[in-house]
């Protein structure tokens, strides 16, 4: 074998014992749960495009924000 097929097979093998490591050390990870703030019981109960009006709306404004459009439409 030449040197330079010696240092790719190298690489490879190096490459493959760094994935085998890193495989090993997430499966034995603890498992983490992913959470949200619950922000309202009612609103928080509801997928898109099933959300209460209440909760579509801020309290603090009086008025609703222009929406934003978007179209695949070419003019």
């Amino acid at each position: 074998m030449s040197f330079s097929l010696y240092r790719i097979v190298l690489a490879i093998v190096v490459a493959a014992i760094v994935a085998c490591f890193f495989t090993i050390i997430t499966a034995t990870a603890d498992q983490v749960e992913a959470s949200a703030p619950i922000i309202g019981a009612h609103c928080s109960q509801h997928a898109w495009p099933y959300y209460e009006t209440h909760c579509l709306r801020d309290q603090r404004q009086s008025e609703a924000r222009p929406a934003r459009v978007v179209t695949t439409e070419k003019r």
